[in-house]
């Protein structure tokens, strides 16, 4: 009787170290055929600018391959705009600045692949205007003092669907400009809430992930305004996408915040892709902004 628990600890003891000895750590090979990977926003203030590469599985930590060999010929409203001139490691580009209306199309070939297309509107730029008040002195007679405003921002929406979103570049005291990658301080009913983060430790019980996106739904032409709070030395960006750039945005926050917390509850998120025969994106965006 006195050898029976030492005799059980002793098969306890035997079992754990059999456990531990088949564990091992499990590769799983994802096979793939690769696609050319085209990416490319149009922006009327800039030349045409574009990447191409080829897909890889996930379970490749592989330096994505850059495709440098591919004819990539771009249409304006049906006529032929340019060849996209490669200029090393996969980008292409084409020293010319888009048109806000018009139509493009790009066209890519490349051996051992099926030819590629994609087609993009670009927009408008933004109509927007914004009234200061209520300075809020922070941290009086100290060097690190600083000046808060109530900011009323109006977006004059023209008529048809628009598709708007907004961010900011603050400076810090080192004048560095940073992306404000969350908007705790906007609480409205044309606020888009596909990223809206519901916390309790919140000032408003919420916040947006990443950016603001802007619904024109039910007020087409209309003034559409929102309120935050602003500060100097801060740049306020407001953009016009195109309907891809625009879902393409879209799937990109989701993914992004599905890599928080509670991964193993979060639902995939498919990457928006208007690439025919291939992956990527070619869409337009055209941006207004505002330094206080």
């Amino acid at each position: 009787m006195n050898y029976q628990p030492r005799y059980s600890a002793y098969l306890l003891l035997i079992f754990l170290l059999v456990f531990m000895s088949c564990e091992k750590d499990l590769k799983t090979e994802v096979r793939i055929n690769p696609k050319l990977c085209f990416n490319c926003i149009l922006n009327p203030d800039s030349v045409i600018r574009g990447s191409l590469s080829l897909s890889q599985s996930i379970s490749e930590n592989n330096t994505f391959q850059k495709v440098s060999d591919a004819i990539i010929e771009l249409k304006e409203d049906g006529q032929t705009f340019g060849i996209m001139k490669n200029t090393g490691s996969g980008v292409y580009v084409l020293n010319i600045k888009p048109n806000s209306g018009s139509y493009y199309e790009i066209n890519i070939k490349t051996e051992g692949f099926q030819s590629l297309h994609a087609s993009t509107i670009v927009p408008l730029k933004p109509s927007v205007n914004y009234e200061l008040d209520n300075p809020i002195l922070h941290n009086p007679n100290t060097y690190s003092s600083y000046f808060t405003y109530r900011i009323t921002k109006n977006i004059n929406d023209r008529l048809g669907i628009n598709r708007y979103w907004h961010y900011r570049h603050r400076q810090n005291h080192s004048k560095i400009w940073r992306f404000v990658g969350v908007f705790y301080d906007v609480d409205s009913p044309i606020v888009d809430n596909f990223n809206r983060v519901t916390d309790a430790t919140d000032e408003l019980g919420f916040h947006y992930e990443s950016y603001i996106r802007i619904n024109d739904s039910g007020m087409d032409g209309a003034i559409l305004s929102f309120y935050s709070t602003s500060y100097l030395n801060e740049i306020n960006f407001f953009i016009d996408t195109d309907e891809h750039y625009d879902k393409y945005l879209k799937s990109t926050i989701k993914q992004k915040m599905n890599d928080g917390d509670n991964l193993l509850f979060n639902e995939p998120v498919q990457i928006y892709s208007n690439i025919e025969n291939g992956l990527g994106i070619f869409g337009s965006a055209a941006i207004t902004s505002f330094k206080l």
